[in-house]
């Protein structure tokens, strides 16, 4: 059986598709030609590497080579050894390693320039958050500028954005590869306000409050969320968020909390257990 692609990856024969993923994910960051610029053979070593993935993570290449090697796999694809194929595995490892995307990432159409659902910190003390309690929360959130359309522009007409030509993505050249980052002029959707809306001042929303009165449930603990539906933003054609309570709970004085235990720390005196 062929073994060279395996050790490539560092991943035996009977490895699955997970297992392969996730060697070829932590060999590429550790061999990236930008990150080895005094290793000269860095940008072979890593070629080889996305060859053997690319046979690899494929299971009719992968039953090939186990079975034929390389020559067997010479009338078909092998990867190209330096380039890469368009899948999702990609975007993963170039966001995680440039904290951008894959040239093939699409352009976004316009958006609302705020996020749909919302989370507030809410501050519990030890005794509210072990036995629960009926909380009443003064909240503020973003409501739809209608006049722009929660575009933040004049009458919502929009033009192309001039940091990215409108094509949403801003590309870089690392080594041998161009990739692609989102645009942070325009988010990714390609265009922008040509005149900020006068209602909201190029914000895209309006701030509202409100009171809601929730009963926490007892035991929640420090960095637990609550989701409260339907009581978050407010996006265009009235479309709602869901609200997100963020829990703060405080300690005691004299217990103390670990899971759902409680400890009560007493300092005793010797002389007392004679």
């Amino acid at each position: 059986m062929n073994t060279e692609y395996y050790e490539l990856l560092e991943v035996s024969q009977s490895a699955d598709k997970k297992e392969i993923k996730k060697a070829f994910k932590r060999l590429a960051k550790q061999h990236h030609p930008d990150k080895n610029t005094n290793n000269p053979n860095a940008e072979e070593e890593f070629k080889k590497i996305n060859e053997a993935y690319q046979v690899l993570s494929d299971d009719q290449k992968r039953a090939t080579y186990d079975r034929f090697g390389k020559e067997g796999l010479q009338g078909g694809s092998r990867g190209g050894g330096g380039g890469f194929t368009s899948s999702d595995f990609f975007d993963d490892v170039f966001s995680d390693f440039f904290g951008g995307s894959s040239s093939r990432s699409a352009k976004r159409g316009p958006q609302a320039k705020y996020n749909q659902d919302l989370e507030i910190a809410v501050q519990l003390s030890f005794q509210e958050a072990v036995f629960g309690v009926k909380k009443e929360i003064n909240y503020t959130f973003k409501t739809a500028c209608e006049p722009c359309n929660a575009t933040g522009a004049d009458k919502g007409q929009l033009v192309s954005c001039s940091s990215c030509g409108g094509s949403g993505q801003m590309h870089i050249r690392q080594g041998f590869m161009t990739l692609s980052q989102t645009c942070s002029s325009c988010r990714g959707a390609g265009t922008m306000p040509g005149k900020s809306c006068s209602s909201c001042r190029g914000a895209g929303y309006k701030q509202s409050s409100e009171k809601l009165s929730l009963n926490i449930p007892e035991g929640v603990d420090n960095g637990n969320r609550i989701r409260v539906g339907g009581k978050g933003n407010i996006m265009p054609r009235n479309q709602r968020g869901d609200l997100y309570l963020h829990i703060e709970a405080k300690e005691d004085e004299h217990f103390v909390r670990d899971g759902n235990d409680i400890y009560l720390e007493v300092s005793i005196f010797f002389t007392n257990i004679l």
